[in-house]
């Protein structure tokens, strides 16, 4: 008796980080973050950074996936481009 309330607490808790993984980045809108992050790395950059639309997973880790990304000289040639990239958020152990 005691082993399966252990057991259903266990898999409605697995349930609820589920519904949870797929829920949270409807609702978080990591792209709004896309100006300030363009603003500021042009701040340092002798050039122009260009990022696409910025979307978040959490399939598994922490993923920010970028639809596009390019980098071009102060005389506007391209020195660097992809079409898709991402970014995985690793944590530090100690």
């Amino acid at each position: 008796m005691m082993g399966k309330k252990i057991l259903m607490i266990v898999g409605g808790l697995f349930a609820l980080l589920l519904v949870a993984m797929i829920a949270i980045p409807f609702f978080v809108d990591v792209d709004k973050y896309r100006p300030q992050i363009v603003s500021k790395a042009n701040e340092y950059l002798n050039g122009k950074l260009e990022v696409g639309k910025l979307s978040l997973s959490l399939w598994g880790q922490i993923k920010v996936k970028i639809d596009g990304l390019s980098l071009s000289d102060p005389k506007g040639t391209k020195v660097f481009g992809v079409q898709d990239a991402f970014f995985i958020f690793l944590s530090r152990r100690s």
